[in-house]
């Protein structure tokens, strides 16, 4: 189903790194599968962008949207999104 979708989806774990992009996510950030997937989440996003997303990945917050995020393509051009955020946690909570 992810991988069908037209909205880019990126999956990571407890440590920031991305641990699965589907097809969107390849075509918005101009990068194969294999070059994004074991990337940090952080190196996707402007600065501010990554200021409000820290706040999602610290579990401050479980559920964000940040309307007015920028993403990095390959050749670091800026290109403005609506990034949705939610946590999903494992039985541990984690």
């Amino acid at each position: 189903i992810l991988e069908n979708l037209a909205e880019a989806v990126i999956g990571i774990d407890t440590d920031n790194i991305i641990q699965f992009s589907n097809t969107s996510a390849e075509i918005l950030f101009g990068l194969s599968r294999t070059q994004l997937n074991g990337r940090p989440i952080a190196n996707l996003f402007t600065t501010p962008t990554n200021r409000a997303l820290a706040a999602l990945l610290s579990g401050s917050d479980n559920n964000a949207v940040i309307e007015s995020a920028t993403v990095l393509d390959y050749d670091e051009h800026r290109i403005p999104v609506t990034l949705t955020g939610t946590r999903i946690l494992d039985d541990r909570q984690r």
